[in-house]
């Protein structure tokens, strides 16, 4: 079923909102259902306001012959679409990480230090939002859990479902150029702490790199280490590296684990711990000791 530009915006515009609906209807874009969408707060998940018009999208309504609901086949393609968009946003950030490490090393340490703080800011201003606060919680490179993540608030973002009915193409307003500025800022963190290992700083090194530390110092062989259950053992790993424990986190170090250990059909290239087992220490004892 094809929902893209199903809507003229000018004609639609125009209607009473008993009108639109009735529209949405007919149109098969708004369902009937015993299990309408619970709608949650737009600002507080995204950090944009309801306009008038799209205001309609992320709210059911109710009528003597039911309650009616966006229809979830056009939640699915919506999904696929934004979760798409956000990948390819990650994979760009992945795929620069080398040479973002390259130019970092190269900046005089003032610079540096500016990209730091304006990174911090950015995160710090995202952190106002659920999306960007779930995110915060997971690692920086398990792009499958941030797909759980944007998945689950899809059905809120008002702007993309009105763009996309009315046949609109406005990248810029939707949630996933906001993405990649925060995977961005994260990742700006990062490098930054790998290189100031004594700044101070909330973030030290990537969890990925953390994994490969311990498996290179030969936790994961340690007799002590494996006498505990494989849940126990991601549990006490996510302490070691400073995360939340929550199941997320949890999952994000089994994988990590599990494709050391060669024990998992999940991607190399989302899980990659496996690449710096061997070239970690020695990345570390070569960061120069800042002076006092």
């Amino acid at each position: 079923m094809e929902f893209y530009g199903s809507i003229d915006k000018f004609k639609f515009e125009k209607l009473s909102t008993e009108e639109k609906y009735n529209f949405l209807i007919e149109k098969n874009i708004f369902v009937k259902t015993k299990n309408p969408i619970q709608y949650e707060d737009q600002f507080r998940i995204f950090g944009y306001d309801l306009h008038e018009i799209s205001r309609i999208f992320v709210n059911n309504y109710k009528t003597s012959k039911g309650v009616f609901s966006l229809n979830e086949k056009i939640i699915e393609v919506l999904k696929n679409k934004i979760t798409e968009e956000c990948n390819q946003h990650y994979e760009r950030i992945i795929n620069y990480e080398d040479l973002a490490i390259q130019k970092f090393y190269h900046y005089p340490e003032q610079e540096a230090i500016r990209i730091r703080d304006a990174s911090k800011s950015n995160i710090v201003q995202k952190l106002s939002f659920q999306l960007f606060r779930d995110l915060m919680d997971v690692d920086l490179r398990d792009f499958g859990l941030h797909k759980n993540i944007i998945e689950k608030y899809i059905k809120y973002d008002h702007l993309f479902i009105y763009d996309y009915l009315m046949g609109l193409n406005n990248k810029s307003k939707y949630c996933s150029p906001t993405y990649y500025t925060f995977l961005h800022s994260k990742l700006n963190l990062s490098i930054y702490y790998t290189i100031y290992p004594d700044s101070e700083r909330e973030i030290r090194i990537t969890l990925p790199k953390k994994i490969g530390l311990l498996a290179k110092l030969g936790l994961f062989e340690n007799h002590e280490f494996k006498k505990y259950l494989e849940t126990e053992q991601h549990k006490l790993l996510t302490y070691i590296v400073g995360l939340p424990l929550t199941p997320a986190n949890f999952d994000s170090i089994r994988r990590n684990m599990a494709i050391i250990l060669k024990d998992t059909t999940d991607s190399g290239t989302k899980y990659t711990a496996y690449k710096h087992v061997e070239t970690i220490v020695t990345q570390i004892l070569k960061v120069p000791t800042k002076k006092k």
